[in-house]
C-alpha cells in the first residue's frame, strides 16, 4: 500500500513538473527561473536535464521547489495532490446516478404503457351514459409523464 502511494505521489509530481515546464516554455526555462528565484542544487544551478528527470519521475524535486514552481507559474498543487481519489469517486457517483436515472426511466415507461392499456380497457368497459370527468386528471398526468420521458 505504501509503495502504491509513493508511485501515485511520484506520478502526480511528474504531472505537476510537466505543467510547470509547459507554463515556462521548456525545461531549460524552468531551470533558469529557479536560478532567478535563488534555488540551486548541491552542484550549482539546476539544469534543463535535471528538470527533465523530475518530469520523467526518475527523481523528485524537494517540497520547497514544488512550492516555488507553484507560486511562480501560478499552478495549484491541490489539483495534483487530490486528483486521483475525487475523480474516481466522482466518476463512480455520476455513473451510479446515470444508472438510477435509466432504471427510473424504464420503470416510468412501463407504468405509462400499462396505464395506457388500462385506459383502453376501461373505456371499452365504461358505460356510455356516465361522464369521464375523473379521467381528465389521469390524462393530464399521463401527458406530463410522456413529456418527462421524451
Amino acid at each position: 500500500m505504501v509503495e502504491a502511494a509513493r508511485e501515485t505521489a511520484s506520478r502526480e509530481v511528474s504531472r505537476f513538473v510537466a505543467a510547470a515546464i509547459q507554463a515556462a516554455g521548456g525545461p531549460q526555462l524552468v531551470a533558469l527561473d529557479l536560478e532567478k528565484l535563488g534555488y540551486v542544487g548541491r552542484d550549482g544551478p539546476y539544469s534543463g536535464r535535471t528538470v527533465r528527470t523530475w518530469r520523467a519521475g526518475a527523481r523528485t524535486p524537494g517540497a520547497d521547489l514544488l512550492f516555488a514552481l507553484a507560486r511562480f507559474y501560478d499552478l495549484s498543487l491541490d489539483q495534483y495532490t487530490r486528483s486521483e481519489a475525487p475523480k474516481s469517486g466522482l466518476t463512480d457517483a455520476i455513473r451510479g446516478c446515470e444508472q438510477e436515472r435509466d432504471r427510473l426511466r424504464e420503470t416510468l415507461e412501463e407504468l405509462v404503457a400499462a396505464d395506457e392499456r388500462y385506459d383502453v380497457d376501461l373505456l371499452a368497459a365504461w358505460p356510455a351514459s356516465q361522464p369521464l370527468a375523473s379521467g381528465r386528471r389521469r390524462v393530464a398526468a399521463l401527458s406530463r409523464a410522456r413529456d418527462l420521458l421524451w
